[in-house]
């Protein structure tokens, strides 16, 4: 039941990699990406869409840079 609870805080993320998940509970974005995994915590705000919006640029910029 636990693993069930944080679970429910994971939201999809569309067009990042080829898949993308933010966790609500972290501020945490996880990116796949040609079978690389890596991810972006940040917490510079007390606002999550804010927070959110600034781990998605974050991963754009590092995506650019492994093509």
């Amino acid at each position: 039941s636990a693993f069930k609870e944080v679970s429910k805080g994971f939201r999809k993320v569309d067009g990042l990699g080829d898949a993308a998940t933010w966790n609500i509970a972290t501020n945490e974005l996880i990116v796949l990406t040609n079978g690389v995994k890596f991810e972006i915590r940040t917490d510079i705000s007390s606002d999550m869409e804010k927070n959110k919006s600034v781990a998605i640029k974050l991963a754009q910029i590092v995506l650019k840079k492994c093509k």
